[in-house]
């Protein structure tokens, strides 16, 4: 079955829904991992959209960093996103939180993005007003899923086991 997700939230129209071509990534500076200058066909992507400031991307860590470690092998390429923000997110804060997250709870990549081009092309083109969101991105290069990073465990075995 195909993996679905949510259109625009709040019952506005998105421009960016399941199927549709992913977006390229618009990162200032790579702060955890290798950098992903582009997304390849053949590998699985999550990309989520998170702050410093929110408790529930905060708790989401673990468990991403989990489905990185066990699925890498796999093609899985987990990417945390995250912007500058009126809120105190900003070059500075989110490089201190990742230096002292990093490892266990925070074991993979980490794109920390100055200006608001990957979050237009991502989170309010698909109507999505809150975070964490995950967006999965198939072999194929193409939105899998858009929604809460807790549906993930239904989300990418049938993403990353299909050839």
């Amino acid at each position: 079955t195909k993996p679905t997700g949510t259109t625009a939230a709040g019952g506005g129209k998105s421009t960016l829904a399941v199927g549709d071509p992913a977006p390229p990534l618009s990162v200032t500076r790579w702060l955890n991992g290798d950098p992903v200058e582009t997304l390849k066909p053949g590998k699985v992507y999550v990309l989520e959209f998170w702050a410093t400031w929110c408790p529930p991307c905060i708790e989401a860590m673990p468990h991403l960093s989990k489905l990185q470690a066990d699925n890498a092998h796999k093609g899985l390429v987990v990417i945390g996103v995250t912007s500058r923000d009126q809120q105190g997110n900003n070059l500075q804060s989110v490089t201190a939180f990742a230096a002292k997250k990093g490892g266990i709870d925070l074991n993979y990549r980490v794109a920390y993005c100055d200006d608001d081009k990957t979050d237009k092309a991502y989170m309010q083109a698909a109507g999505q007003t809150g975070i964490p969101c995950s967006f999965v991105v198939g072999r194929d290069g193409k939105v899998a899923f858009i929604g809460h990073p807790n549906e993930l465990d239904k989300v990418l075995p049938p993403l990353l086991d299909a050839k």
